[in-house]
Protein backbone atom coordinates (compact mmCIF):
# COMPACT_ATOMS: atom_id res chain seq x y z
CA UNK A 1 0.00 0.00 0.00
CA UNK A 2 2.88 2.27 0.99
CA UNK A 3 4.66 1.38 -2.71
CA UNK A 4 0.75 2.24 -3.98
CA UNK A 5 0.69 5.63 -2.63
CA UNK A 6 4.41 6.37 -3.34
CA UNK A 7 3.80 5.48 -7.30
CA UNK A 8 0.98 7.73 -6.97
CA UNK A 9 2.86 10.99 -5.42
CA UNK A 10 5.54 10.58 -8.12
CA UNK A 11 3.22 10.44 -11.11
CA UNK A 12 1.32 13.42 -9.76
CA UNK A 13 4.78 15.19 -9.33
CA UNK A 14 5.33 14.17 -12.91
CA UNK A 15 2.37 15.68 -14.35
CA UNK A 16 2.65 18.68 -12.35
CA UNK A 17 6.05 19.50 -13.07
CA UNK A 18 5.30 18.91 -17.08
CA UNK A 19 2.12 21.36 -16.73
CA UNK A 20 4.58 23.74 -15.05
CA UNK A 21 6.80 23.26 -18.50
CA UNK A 22 3.68 23.69 -20.65
CA UNK A 23 2.50 27.15 -18.82
CA UNK A 24 6.08 28.77 -18.75
CA UNK A 25 6.46 28.30 -22.74
CA UNK A 26 3.10 29.64 -22.78
CA UNK A 27 4.15 32.33 -21.05
CA UNK A 28 6.87 32.76 -22.38
CA UNK A 29 5.40 33.19 -26.27
CA UNK A 30 2.76 35.70 -25.14
CA UNK A 31 3.66 39.00 -26.04
CA UNK A 32 2.33 40.34 -22.94
CA UNK A 33 4.32 38.24 -20.32
CA UNK A 34 7.48 37.48 -22.26
CA UNK A 35 9.07 41.09 -21.83
CA UNK A 36 9.35 40.12 -18.20
CA UNK A 37 13.17 38.88 -16.42
CA UNK A 38 13.37 35.00 -16.18
CA UNK A 39 13.71 35.32 -12.86
CA UNK A 40 9.95 36.59 -12.81
CA UNK A 41 8.72 34.81 -15.19
CA UNK A 42 9.81 31.58 -13.80
CA UNK A 43 7.63 32.28 -10.66
CA UNK A 44 4.40 32.16 -12.22
CA UNK A 45 3.87 29.14 -13.57
CA UNK A 46 4.17 27.06 -10.51
CA UNK A 47 0.62 28.99 -9.40
CA UNK A 48 -1.03 28.49 -12.95
CA UNK A 49 -3.43 26.13 -13.38
CA UNK A 50 -5.12 24.99 -17.10
CA UNK A 51 -8.94 25.01 -17.12
CA UNK A 52 -11.05 23.74 -20.12
CA UNK A 53 -14.53 25.06 -20.99
CA UNK A 54 -17.41 24.49 -23.48
CA UNK A 55 -18.92 26.64 -26.00
CA UNK A 56 -21.10 29.62 -24.32
CA UNK A 57 -19.50 29.78 -21.31
CA UNK A 58 -18.98 33.26 -19.71
CA UNK A 59 -15.64 33.40 -18.51
CA UNK A 60 -16.83 36.87 -16.43
CA UNK A 61 -18.53 39.66 -16.34
CA UNK A 62 -18.49 43.10 -17.11
CA UNK A 63 -18.59 45.07 -13.61
CA UNK A 64 -17.00 41.93 -11.85
CA UNK A 65 -14.22 42.38 -9.62
CA UNK A 66 -10.99 40.52 -11.34
CA UNK A 67 -10.06 36.90 -9.63
CA UNK A 68 -7.75 35.56 -12.64
CA UNK A 69 -6.01 36.83 -15.55
CA UNK A 70 -6.94 34.89 -18.58
CA UNK A 71 -4.21 33.46 -21.50
CA UNK A 72 -5.80 31.59 -24.07
CA UNK A 73 -4.32 28.11 -25.25
CA UNK A 74 -7.02 27.43 -27.62
CA UNK A 75 -10.09 28.97 -29.26
CA UNK A 76 -11.51 31.84 -29.29
CA UNK A 77 -13.41 34.42 -27.16
CA UNK A 78 -15.54 37.11 -27.63
CA UNK A 79 -15.89 40.53 -25.66
CA UNK A 80 -19.42 42.35 -24.77
CA UNK A 81 -19.78 45.76 -23.56
CA UNK A 82 -23.33 46.59 -22.15
CA UNK A 83 -25.06 49.99 -21.14
CA UNK A 84 -27.76 48.78 -18.20
CA UNK A 85 -26.92 48.18 -14.34
CA UNK A 86 -23.46 46.46 -14.18
CA UNK A 87 -23.10 46.43 -10.68
CA UNK A 88 -22.13 43.08 -8.75
CA UNK A 89 -22.75 40.88 -7.60
CA UNK A 90 -25.86 39.11 -9.35
CA UNK A 91 -28.18 36.52 -8.30
CA UNK A 92 -27.29 33.33 -6.48
CA UNK A 93 -26.53 30.09 -8.56
CA UNK A 94 -29.74 27.76 -9.43
CA UNK A 95 -30.15 24.74 -7.09
CA UNK A 96 -28.48 21.26 -8.93
CA UNK A 97 -26.29 23.97 -11.04
CA UNK A 98 -23.17 24.38 -9.40
CA UNK A 99 -20.94 22.13 -10.91
CA UNK A 100 -22.74 23.43 -14.51
CA UNK A 101 -21.29 26.12 -16.72
CA UNK A 102 -23.56 26.62 -19.55
CA UNK A 103 -27.15 25.48 -19.32
CA UNK A 104 -29.34 23.35 -21.28
CA UNK A 105 -31.43 25.01 -24.22
CA UNK A 106 -34.73 24.84 -21.93
CA UNK A 107 -33.21 25.55 -18.79
CA UNK A 108 -32.87 29.08 -19.92
CA UNK A 109 -33.34 31.29 -17.03
CA UNK A 110 -31.22 28.91 -14.72
CA UNK A 111 -28.56 30.50 -12.97
CA UNK A 112 -25.21 29.07 -13.16
CA UNK A 113 -21.43 30.60 -12.22
CA UNK A 114 -18.68 32.39 -14.81
CA UNK A 115 -15.66 30.62 -14.80
CA UNK A 116 -13.80 33.55 -12.81
CA UNK A 117 -16.23 32.35 -10.23
CA UNK A 118 -17.27 35.75 -9.27
CA UNK A 119 -20.79 36.02 -10.48
CA UNK A 120 -23.57 34.11 -12.59
CA UNK A 121 -24.99 34.01 -15.46
CA UNK A 122 -28.32 32.81 -17.41
CA UNK A 123 -29.15 31.85 -21.28
CA UNK A 124 -31.47 34.81 -20.23
CA UNK A 125 -28.53 37.67 -19.89
CA UNK A 126 -28.19 40.00 -22.08
CA UNK A 127 -23.91 41.06 -22.62
CA UNK A 128 -25.39 43.60 -25.17
CA UNK A 129 -22.67 44.09 -27.92
CA UNK A 130 -20.11 42.25 -29.15
CA UNK A 131 -16.69 44.77 -29.28
CA UNK A 132 -13.83 42.21 -30.14
CA UNK A 133 -12.59 38.85 -30.23
CA UNK A 134 -9.36 36.93 -29.21
CA UNK A 135 -7.83 33.87 -30.34
CA UNK A 136 -4.85 31.47 -29.10
CA UNK A 137 -1.72 33.15 -27.33
CA UNK A 138 -3.81 36.15 -26.75
CA UNK A 139 -4.19 36.98 -22.83
CA UNK A 140 -7.28 39.26 -21.22
CA UNK A 141 -8.55 39.87 -17.60
CA UNK A 142 -5.09 41.69 -16.97
CA UNK A 143 -6.12 45.41 -16.96
CA UNK A 144 -8.56 44.88 -14.07
CA UNK A 145 -5.64 43.46 -12.22
CA UNK A 146 -3.01 46.28 -13.08
CA UNK A 147 -5.20 49.08 -10.77
CA UNK A 148 -6.37 48.88 -7.84
CA UNK A 149 -10.24 48.98 -6.77
CA UNK A 150 -10.60 48.02 -10.93
CA UNK A 151 -13.51 46.04 -12.22
CA UNK A 152 -13.81 44.40 -15.66
CA UNK A 153 -14.45 46.64 -18.12
CA UNK A 154 -15.98 44.27 -20.47
CA UNK A 155 -17.62 40.52 -20.26
CA UNK A 156 -16.11 37.72 -21.92
CA UNK A 157 -17.97 34.45 -23.37
CA UNK A 158 -16.57 31.33 -25.23
CA UNK A 159 -17.15 31.29 -28.94
CA UNK A 160 -15.95 27.78 -29.21
CA UNK A 161 -14.64 24.99 -26.81
CA UNK A 162 -11.91 26.71 -25.42
CA UNK A 163 -8.77 25.94 -22.99
CA UNK A 164 -7.19 28.47 -20.55
CA UNK A 165 -4.11 29.01 -18.71
CA UNK A 166 -5.83 30.95 -15.56
CA UNK A 167 -3.07 32.73 -13.26
CA UNK A 168 -4.94 34.24 -10.02
CA UNK A 169 -4.51 37.89 -8.61
CA UNK A 170 -1.66 36.09 -5.97
CA UNK A 171 0.54 35.07 -8.60
CA UNK A 172 -0.30 37.90 -10.66
CA UNK A 173 1.00 40.22 -8.04
CA UNK A 174 4.61 38.96 -8.36
CA UNK A 175 4.73 39.98 -11.71
CA UNK A 176 2.39 43.57 -11.09
CA UNK A 177 4.98 46.34 -10.51
CA UNK A 178 7.76 45.22 -12.99
CA UNK A 179 4.33 44.93 -15.58
CA UNK A 180 3.95 48.62 -14.78
CA UNK A 181 7.18 49.84 -15.26
CA UNK A 182 7.34 48.37 -18.96
CA UNK A 183 4.04 49.63 -19.35
CA UNK A 184 5.47 53.51 -18.03
CA UNK A 185 7.94 52.49 -20.44
CA UNK A 186 6.26 51.88 -23.74
CA UNK A 187 3.73 54.47 -23.05
CA UNK A 188 6.76 57.58 -22.52
CA UNK A 189 8.27 56.30 -25.85
CA UNK A 190 4.98 55.70 -27.88
CA UNK A 191 4.09 59.17 -26.34
CA UNK A 192 7.15 60.68 -27.88
CA UNK A 193 7.16 59.19 -31.07
CA UNK A 194 3.28 58.54 -32.22
CA UNK A 195 1.67 61.40 -33.49
CA UNK A 196 -1.46 62.70 -31.29
CA UNK A 197 -0.63 59.70 -28.90
CA UNK A 198 0.75 62.17 -25.78
CA UNK A 199 -2.55 63.99 -25.86
CA UNK A 200 -4.59 61.29 -23.93
CA UNK A 201 -3.48 61.58 -20.05
CA UNK A 202 -3.52 58.57 -17.98
CA UNK A 203 -6.72 56.78 -17.89
CA UNK A 204 -8.78 56.28 -14.22
CA UNK A 205 -9.13 52.46 -12.97
CA UNK A 206 -12.42 52.13 -14.64
CA UNK A 207 -11.85 53.67 -18.01
CA UNK A 208 -10.67 52.38 -21.68
CA UNK A 209 -7.24 51.29 -21.30
CA UNK A 210 -4.45 54.10 -22.68
CA UNK A 211 -3.89 53.87 -26.22
CA UNK A 212 -0.75 52.50 -25.63
CA UNK A 213 -2.40 49.43 -24.67
CA UNK A 214 -3.21 48.38 -27.99
CA UNK A 215 0.95 48.43 -28.86
CA UNK A 216 2.41 44.99 -29.02
CA UNK A 217 6.25 44.40 -29.64
CA UNK A 218 7.66 42.17 -31.94
CA UNK A 219 11.51 41.25 -32.53
CA UNK A 220 12.63 40.19 -35.72
CA UNK A 221 15.57 38.93 -37.73
CA UNK A 222 17.36 40.74 -39.83
CA UNK A 223 15.81 40.09 -43.64
CA UNK A 224 12.18 39.95 -41.91
CA UNK A 225 9.81 41.19 -44.34
CA UNK A 226 7.32 43.43 -42.78
CA UNK A 227 5.36 44.84 -46.10
CA UNK A 228 5.93 43.15 -49.15
CA UNK A 229 5.66 45.36 -52.35
CA UNK A 230 2.62 44.91 -54.83
CA UNK A 231 1.30 42.86 -51.79
CA UNK A 232 -1.97 44.26 -50.25
CA UNK A 233 -1.09 43.50 -46.46
CA UNK A 234 -3.03 43.67 -43.75
CA UNK A 235 -3.23 46.95 -41.51
CA UNK A 236 -0.72 47.53 -39.37
CA UNK A 237 1.36 50.43 -37.91
CA UNK A 238 4.73 50.18 -36.99
CA UNK A 239 7.12 52.26 -34.55
CA UNK A 240 10.67 50.92 -34.35
CA UNK A 241 11.84 50.54 -30.99
CA UNK A 242 15.42 49.61 -31.82
CA UNK A 243 17.37 48.78 -34.88
CA UNK A 244 17.03 49.71 -38.43
CA UNK A 245 14.40 49.38 -41.61
CA UNK A 246 14.70 49.66 -45.29
CA UNK A 247 11.96 50.83 -47.45
CA UNK A 248 12.68 49.31 -51.07
CA UNK A 249 11.45 49.68 -54.34
CA UNK A 250 12.05 46.58 -56.38
CA UNK A 251 13.06 47.60 -59.93
CA UNK A 252 14.43 45.55 -63.16
CA UNK A 253 18.02 45.31 -61.89
CA UNK A 254 16.75 44.19 -58.42
CA UNK A 255 15.33 46.19 -55.04
CA UNK A 256 16.58 49.66 -54.19
CA UNK A 257 17.03 51.51 -50.95
CA UNK A 258 14.67 54.16 -50.94
CA UNK A 259 15.12 54.98 -47.34
CA UNK A 260 16.54 53.94 -44.17
CA UNK A 261 14.18 54.54 -40.76
CA UNK A 262 15.33 54.36 -37.30
CA UNK A 263 14.42 54.10 -34.03
CA UNK A 264 11.07 56.01 -32.92
CA UNK A 265 10.15 56.15 -37.10
CA UNK A 266 6.81 54.98 -38.27
CA UNK A 267 5.28 52.98 -41.11
CA UNK A 268 2.69 50.99 -41.98
CA UNK A 269 0.24 49.62 -44.06
CA UNK A 270 -2.88 51.33 -43.16
CA UNK A 271 -4.97 51.47 -46.46
CA UNK A 272 -6.40 48.65 -48.41
CA UNK A 273 -4.00 48.96 -51.66
CA UNK A 274 -0.89 47.24 -53.44
CA UNK A 275 1.95 47.88 -51.37
CA UNK A 276 4.55 50.77 -53.42
CA UNK A 277 7.23 49.62 -51.67
CA UNK A 278 8.97 46.57 -49.40
CA UNK A 279 10.01 47.57 -45.81
CA UNK A 280 13.01 44.67 -44.57
CA UNK A 281 14.78 44.63 -41.30
CA UNK A 282 17.94 45.82 -41.86
CA UNK A 283 18.92 44.79 -38.75
CA UNK A 284 17.69 43.04 -35.52
CA UNK A 285 14.73 44.77 -34.54
CA UNK A 286 12.46 45.51 -32.33
CA UNK A 287 9.17 47.18 -32.84
CA UNK A 288 5.76 48.22 -31.74
CA UNK A 289 2.94 47.00 -33.71
CA UNK A 290 -0.95 47.89 -33.49
CA UNK A 291 -2.70 45.16 -35.66
CA UNK A 292 -5.76 45.86 -37.63
CA UNK A 293 -8.08 43.99 -35.60
CA UNK A 294 -7.37 47.17 -32.94
CA UNK A 295 -6.99 49.66 -34.70
CA UNK A 296 -10.74 50.24 -34.35
CA UNK A 297 -10.47 50.76 -30.67
CA UNK A 298 -8.02 53.24 -31.12
CA UNK A 299 -9.46 56.40 -30.25
CA UNK A 300 -10.38 58.00 -33.90
CA UNK A 301 -8.59 61.35 -32.97
CA UNK A 302 -5.47 59.27 -32.42
CA UNK A 303 -5.57 57.15 -35.28
CA UNK A 304 -6.20 60.32 -38.01
CA UNK A 305 -3.47 61.38 -36.53
CA UNK A 306 -1.28 58.88 -37.56
CA UNK A 307 -2.56 58.10 -40.80
CA UNK A 308 -1.98 61.85 -41.79
CA UNK A 309 1.63 61.56 -40.63
CA UNK A 310 2.03 58.19 -42.74
CA UNK A 311 0.56 59.81 -45.93
CA UNK A 312 2.45 62.63 -45.82
CA UNK A 313 5.70 60.94 -45.12
CA UNK A 314 4.83 58.49 -47.76
CA UNK A 315 3.67 61.17 -50.17
CA UNK A 316 7.03 62.61 -49.62
CA UNK A 317 9.23 60.06 -50.33
CA UNK A 318 7.09 58.18 -53.01
CA UNK A 319 7.58 61.75 -54.94
CA UNK A 320 11.51 61.43 -54.42
CA UNK A 321 11.39 57.59 -55.80
CA UNK A 322 8.75 58.04 -58.83
CA UNK A 323 10.99 61.26 -60.03
CA UNK A 324 12.85 59.43 -63.07
CA UNK A 325 15.20 60.93 -65.62
CA UNK A 326 15.06 59.53 -68.71
CA UNK A 327 16.29 59.81 -72.58
CA UNK A 328 19.93 59.72 -71.00
CA UNK A 329 19.89 62.70 -69.44
CA UNK A 330 21.73 60.84 -66.15
CA UNK A 331 24.43 60.17 -68.55
CA UNK A 332 27.10 62.63 -68.51
CA UNK A 333 28.49 63.82 -72.14
CA UNK A 334 31.99 65.27 -72.38
CA UNK A 335 33.28 68.23 -71.90
CA UNK A 336 30.26 69.42 -70.28
CA UNK A 337 29.09 70.93 -66.54
CA UNK A 338 30.25 68.85 -63.75
CA UNK A 339 27.34 66.84 -62.75
CA UNK A 340 26.32 67.87 -59.27
CA UNK A 341 26.53 65.64 -56.38
CA UNK A 342 22.99 64.16 -55.58
CA UNK A 343 21.66 64.62 -52.74
CA UNK A 344 21.04 61.28 -50.29
CA UNK A 345 17.20 60.76 -50.58
CA UNK A 346 16.55 59.74 -47.00
CA UNK A 347 17.66 63.04 -45.97
CA UNK A 348 15.15 65.18 -47.15
CA UNK A 349 12.59 64.44 -49.98
CA UNK A 350 11.64 67.85 -50.75
CA UNK A 351 14.83 68.93 -51.62
CA UNK A 352 15.54 65.72 -53.70
CA UNK A 353 12.73 66.51 -55.61
CA UNK A 354 13.38 69.86 -56.60
CA UNK A 355 17.12 69.47 -57.17
CA UNK A 356 15.73 66.29 -59.58
CA UNK A 357 13.55 68.93 -61.03
CA UNK A 358 16.26 71.79 -61.63
CA UNK A 359 18.53 68.83 -63.31
CA UNK A 360 15.49 68.00 -65.86
CA UNK A 361 14.84 72.01 -66.29
CA UNK A 362 19.18 72.02 -67.15
CA UNK A 363 19.39 68.70 -69.06
CA UNK A 364 16.46 70.43 -71.61
CA UNK A 365 17.92 73.88 -72.11
CA UNK A 366 20.84 71.97 -73.17
CA UNK A 367 19.04 70.28 -75.67
CA UNK A 368 17.48 72.86 -77.02
CA UNK A 369 20.40 74.43 -77.31
CA UNK A 370 22.42 71.90 -79.32
CA UNK A 371 19.27 71.27 -81.41
CA UNK A 372 19.42 75.11 -82.18
CA UNK A 373 23.38 74.89 -83.08
CA UNK A 374 23.22 71.63 -84.90
CA UNK A 375 20.05 72.97 -87.05
CA UNK A 376 22.03 76.19 -87.80
CA UNK A 377 24.77 74.23 -88.71
CA UNK A 378 22.46 72.59 -91.45
CA UNK A 379 21.08 75.17 -92.52
CA UNK A 380 24.41 76.77 -93.66
CA UNK A 381 25.85 73.80 -95.13
CA UNK A 382 22.80 73.49 -97.35
CA UNK A 383 23.41 76.83 -98.50
CA UNK A 384 26.86 76.11 -99.10
CA UNK A 385 26.27 73.08 -101.50
CA UNK A 386 24.74 73.04 -104.90
CA UNK A 387 20.84 73.26 -105.77
CA UNK A 388 21.18 69.26 -107.13
CA UNK A 389 18.42 67.06 -105.46
CA UNK A 390 21.28 64.32 -105.33
CA UNK A 391 23.29 66.68 -103.05
CA UNK A 392 20.78 67.11 -100.70
CA UNK A 393 20.65 64.70 -97.57
CA UNK A 394 17.44 63.24 -95.81
CA UNK A 395 17.71 63.20 -92.11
Amino acid sequence: MAEATMVYELEKEAITTEEEERAFALLQRSSFFRSLEPEVLAELPRMASFLEAPKGAVVFRQGDPPAHCWLIVRGEVAFFIGSGNQDTPRLPVSAGFEDVHVPLPWEESARVRTLDGVSTTSLQSDLEKCVGKARSGAVFGELALMHKDATRKAAATCLTNCEFLLLPASAFKIAKDRLIQLQEAKKKFLNRFVPGMKAFPEPGPNDPPHPSFFFNKLKVDQDFIFLKQGERDSRVIYVIYRGNVHLKQEKDHGAETCQTLLPGQLFGSWINALEPLSAVAATTCEVWFVKASDMRLLPSALLKAIQEHLSEEYSQLLKSVHVTRRYGWDVLMPNLMPHPKPLPRHEDPDRWAEHILHQVHDQEMRTQFFAATIGEDLVNRRVALPASPGHIRRF
